[in-house]
């Protein structure tokens, strides 16, 4: 945590951020998020140091690259995203190509193109598919479920949102489906019990439990 208080571009809880570097790249930080630039006359390297990026790559000679706790990526000219999930990160490819190198397996890298998604470890590639709609909704502003768990939801909301949220088992698995803004939390969370069988209990302002309707 400490390293990412002191990185050159950060964000905080439920904030998102862009910005256009020197060489013309564009770069968002989604929230909770910490990278550091490393530009010389020879290269450019990002280092990713907690959270999620969008980057658009620039025309520039000097070769690009994205480390992070497990890998190194080189874009081909691109727009990508990667998600620091501590032991493990998620690439999605929206625009052109993108090599993944993971630093215990750097003789075995591989290439991801437009419309693919993967996770990937120190050791190595693995889960290549497609991307899921609304990957990049976040850059927007925008959180997408399309048939997803209520917990895994609640899990991508409570990123946004500083203090806790809970998800009593009995409802956990309940799906839903919708677009949702990511700016107002309170929102979203009281859009819950209008399409699904819960409730909310607030505990304190930044302690919320969601829990089967009761009645």
């Amino acid at each position: 945590q400490a390293r990412g208080w002191r990185a050159e571009y950060r964000t905080a809880v439920g904030e998102r951020r862009a910005w256009t570097l020197e060489d013309g790249t564009n770069l968002w930080l989604d929230t909770d998020s910490a990278v550091n630039l490393h530009f010389s006359a020879a290269r450019r390297e990002l280092e990713l140091v907690r959270g999620e990026i969008l980057i658009t790559t620039s025309a520039d000679p000097r070769p690009f690259q994205l480390r992070t706790g497990q890998a190194i990526l080189r874009p081909l000219g691109t727009r990508f995203a990667v998600r620091d999930h501590e032991r493990h990160g998620r690439l999605q490819v929206f625009e052109g190509a993108v090599e993944i190198r993971p630093l215990q397996a750097p003789t075995q890298p591989r290439v991801l193109r437009a419309g693919q998604s993967a996770f990937y470890d120190r050791a190595g590639v693995e889960a290549v598919g497609d991307l899921d709609d609304g990957a990049a909704a976040w850059s927007e502003g925008m959180l997408v479920a399309k048939g997803s768990r209520l917990a895994d939801f609640v899990a991508e909301v409570s990123r946004y949102r500083p203090g806790f949220i809970t998800c009593d088992p009995a409802v956990a698995g309940l799906r839903l489906s919708g677009t949702y803004p990511l700016a107002n939390t309170d929102r979203v969370l009281a859009a819950l019990p209008e399409t699904l069988p819960v409730e909310l209990r607030f505990i304190t302002r930044y302690w919320v439990r969601i829990l089967p309707r009761s009645g």
